[in-house]
């Protein structure tokens, strides 16, 4: 009797490995580069605080346009061979599927069947996605052991230079800033420290978002009596007007900010009829505010911004 080849370092074994790469790496570009997703918003809900670089730069605006629907793409092409099996012959098959699989996810968007917004370069995308893992599925099946090896080497340092190439040439090309609002053109910039300071009736400029200081309320007393803050606390309300001034969407709420009584983190407190949560469309603008319970003996309140995800820089908007 034959004895059956194993799966484990099998031409199967390594396509399935790069199937999950190409995944884990749709992810990744999804996670940096798209606001507004589903999946950015349930990472939000549960207090995953995501702030993506600028999409100024070439790269960022590749990435966040197409490149996740490639390594979708190619993750699913990838998968499709390890089914199959039969490279040489279901190669094609396998192309086919994954490009018909990313159109017909853009034509629903086209009909308003799912969210998103239908691009023809998307399914351009898809479709590269699709040749580039059957190719590489092809060249693993005809390669040796060694081969592989260095091969699933290679893909996980691809799969690095891509997160370092986030890092590195996507971030923002100018610093934030802060415009007064007794004048516009008095501008305070981020030179030395981290962190910039707001009042009320300034402007944040962060990226592709300007975001504007409207009011603040630090006793605010208009809750529902249900929703009440605990004893020896009370709630804080602070308005911002937020627009968007780059190309892609961006998603801004309450999970964006971060609230401190005496240097102390405190809780973001729910029960506000126009809290912070928007999806802004390049040029759209929201409005909303921001709840914190906080001690009632607190001497010191600052709610902070994170303007820059990657270096870690702050805005802070005094409360006052």
């Amino acid at each position: 009797m034959q004895r059956k080849a194993p799966f484990f370092g099998s031409a199967a074994f390594f396509c399935l490995v790069c199937s999950l790469l190409f995944l884990l790496c749709g992810v990744g570009v999804y996670l940096a580069f798209r606001q507004g997703t589903h999946l950015h918003s349930l990472l939000q809900a549960l207090g995953f605080v995501l702030h993506p670089p600028s999409s100024k730069s070439l790269f960022s605006f590749v990435a966040a346009n197409w490149l996740g629907d490639f390594f979708w793409s190619a993750a699913l092409a990838m998968a499709l061979l390890v089914i199959l099996r039969n490279f040489q012959r279901r190669g094609a098959l396998s192309l086919w599927i994954a490009t018909a699989c990313g159109a017909g996810f853009e034509f629903l968007q086209l009909a308003g069947k799912v969210g998103g917004t239908f691009d023809v370069w998307d399914i351009v995308a898809e479709a590269c996605g699709a040749g580039f893992a059957v190719l590489l599925g092809l060249w693993i099946q005809k390669g040796g052991t060694k081969m592989k090896k260095t091969l699933s080497i290679l893909l996980a340092i691809l799969c690095c230079g891509v997160f370092v190439l986030f890092a590195l040439g996507s971030g923002d090309d100018e610093e934030a800033t802060v415009e007064t609002g007794d004048a516009a053109a008095a501008t305070q910039a981020a030179e030395s420290a981290d962190k910039l300071t707001a009042n009320v009736g300034d402007t944040l400029n962060a990226g592709d978002l300007k975001i504007t200081y409207t009011a603040c309320d630090a006793d605010f007393t208009g809750y529902n009596e249900f929703l009440a803050p605990a004893s020896g606390n009370k709630c804080i309300r602070l308005s911002f007007s937020v627009e968007n001034t780059g190309d892609t969407e961006h998603f801004i709420s309450t999970l964006d900010f971060d609230c401190y009584a005496d240097d102390v983190a405190v809780q973001a407190y729910y029960g506000g009829e126009d809290d912070l949560s928007a999806t802004l469309s390049p040029g759209r603008k929201a409005s909303g505010s921001v709840y914190f319970e906080v001690p009632e003996n607190a001497q010191s309140l600052e709610v902070e911004y994170t303007t820059d995800y990657w270096t870690g820089s702050k805005a802070i908007f005094v409360v006052a």
